[in-house]
């Protein structure tokens, strides 16, 4: 299709697009206005095609405050009637494309060849990156250095990340690793590393490799049962019921003794958080961020970390009425379970925005949200997982709705966030991933939502059962993982024997691209 030529269903349904009262007002503020609404109305593809409620809203928008409808329009340009959409200017498409979310960016760019290239350039690409992390966290390494991304590193990233997700739909492998002497408290996934990282009652922390199963390393002992480990591709961190924080940097490169693991555990003195500017109970809850680190203790604090060259350095601390059980930073929100209840702070001035009473049953709980910070996923003692939407107004009561139940009298003990994927571990040792679509979907509209009604309960993918009790799991990319009582960890990887659409090569590659940037997700909500 050469440039400029029309594809009319597809160019239609890319200009209805929501918000436009809000688009043409910032537009009417930085081009000549009447002459791009002229453009807009008189392009053929329109006549006979467009709402009425649209138009007024072109047309309000587009009419200065000082001037009425009858003199703008006999301002407006009327010589040259295009016919064409290489006509519109490419400063108002590109603020076009800027509200427009993944699928309708993907048929964009299919329209004409021009679309295309305007799409390829460097503010796209920054749309793009929005989009991504409005549904995950930063990837290990930068999009624009991986091979094939062609320019279009975050766009590129995004595929690949909904081909991956796609995969559990297919075959998937199991695995277990042993070598704990005693229970499994927490796990953490590192695909891009190639490692996972536990940490157990034995007091150790341990480094496997992910894809073979393989024992890497242990770290010395710790003062008590390590309660949390945190990890990324800088530095790895542990939390432990003696008070402590225990950081390793990662080595540079060549110096490291593995050229796959870029970590030193065994034989090597961490680098310890204590004393009077940290935790004095154990600490029940890491998170690291890309310039901060979270955690949460018995001791009835959250305390923000600055993360510097090497370093970190105390920055804040918030104080609550009861042990603090997770810690959660997504988007602009700090999400802490506290006691029985959630309390959603502001991520960085740490003001309080709204509390939510007894979500949890009071002797552990379990908390996730999606990456936008809008939607929040609490279990507990109390054998329900409960979506909560966090748009609500601070004063107004909080929407919920039961998302799954357990069976009696039994706990949920973890839960791990991979859009549209939610892990779920139960002390009744079943270890599951429940599919959020039609759920997220339903939560993009607000008032759809209302408190204490039951959701239908979303596709399951049963990862395994008749386990003793599971403490922890997490899911990242293609893999998922739990530990056991029994000091096991279990693993599964999804995609295998070719059942996956993922790849980036060839005639496949594209229209799994094209399927999974269709696919809906707390992105749209």
């Amino acid at each position: 299709m050469r440039p400029g030529s029309q594809r009319i269903g597809t160019y239609n349904y890319v200009l209805g697009v929501r918000n436009w009262r809000s688009l043409l007002a910032s537009v009417h503020n930085c081009t000549p206005w009447n002459s791009h609404r002229a453009r807009l109305l008189e392009i053929g593809v329109f006549k006979g095609t467009i709402r009425l409620p649209l138009k007024k809203a072109i047309n309000n928008a587009a009419t200065p405050e000082h001037m009425s409808h009858q003199e703008a329009a006999t301002k407006t340009p009327t010589t040259e009637r295009p016919t064409n959409i290489a006509d519109i200017p490419a400063s108002l498409l590109q603020q076009i494309f800027c509200l427009l979310g993944p699928k309708d960016l993907v048929i964009s760019s299919a329209t004409c060849r021009a679309w295309a290239a305007l799409l390829g350039d460097a503010a796209s690409n920054l749309h793009w990156r929005r989009l991504y992390l409005l549904r995950w966290s930063l990837p290990a390494s930068h999009p624009a250095a991986w091979p094939g991304s062609e320019g279009r590193g975050w766009q590129f990233a995004y595929s690949n990340k909904m081909s991956a997700l796609s995969c559990w739909d297919a075959p998937i492998k199991a695995n277990f690793m042993n070598g704990h002497g005693g229970a499994v408290k927490c796990v953490k996934l590192c695909p891009s590393l190639n490692l996972l990282v536990s940490g157990s009652v034995d007091r150790t922390v341990k480094l496997w490799d992910l894809s073979g199963g393989v024992f890497l390393q242990s770290s010395l002992l710790h003062g008590g049962t390590v309660r949390c480990v945190s990890a990324d591709r800088g530095m790895l961190v542990s939390g432990g019921s003696d008070a402590t924080i225990r950081c390793w940097w990662a080595l540079p490169d060549g110096d490291a003794p593995n050229a796959a693991c870029p970590f030193l555990l065994s034989g090597v003195q961490p680098v310890k958080l204590s004393g009077s500017t940290a935790h004095t109970g154990p600490i029940t809850s890491l998170q690291l961020l890309e310039q901060h680190m979270y955690s949460g203790s018995w001791d009835m604090t959250v305390r923000c970390w600055q993360r510097t060259d090497r370093s970190l350095q105390p920055s804040a601390v918030w104080s609550y009425g009861d042990w603090v059980w997770s810690v959660a930073a997504r988007g602009p929100r700090l999400l802490v379970a506290a006691g029985k209840d959630l309390f959603v702070q502001d991520a960085t001035t740490g003001q309080l925005l709204t509390t939510i009473d007894g979500v949890f049953g009071g002797n552990g709980a379990a908390l996730e949200a999606t990456y936008n910070g809008q939607l929040a996923f609490t279990g507990g003692s109390n054998e329900q997982l409960l979506m909560h939407d966090l748009r609500a107004p601070s004063k107004s009561p909080q929407s919920c709705l039961t998302v799954w139940e357990g069976a009696s009298n039994s706990t949920i003990t973890g839960l791990s966030f991979e859009d549209p994927w939610l892990a779920l571990s139960s002390s009744e040792g079943i270890s599951t991933l429940l599919d959020l679509r039609d759920v997220l979907k339903k939560a993009s509209r607000p008032q759809k939502l209302s408190s204490g009604k039951k959701a239908r309960e979303p596709r399951r993918r049963l990862l395994g059962g008749d386990m003793p009790a599971v403490h922890t799991v997490d899911i990242s990319d293609r893999w998922a993982a739990c530990g056991t009582e029994e000091g096991v960890i279990r693993t599964w990887q999804s995609g295998i024997d070719g059942g996956c659409n993922g790849g980036s090569g060839g005639r496949g590659g594209h229209a799994a691209r094209y399927r999974g940037a269709s696919s809906t997700g707390s992105g749209a909500v």
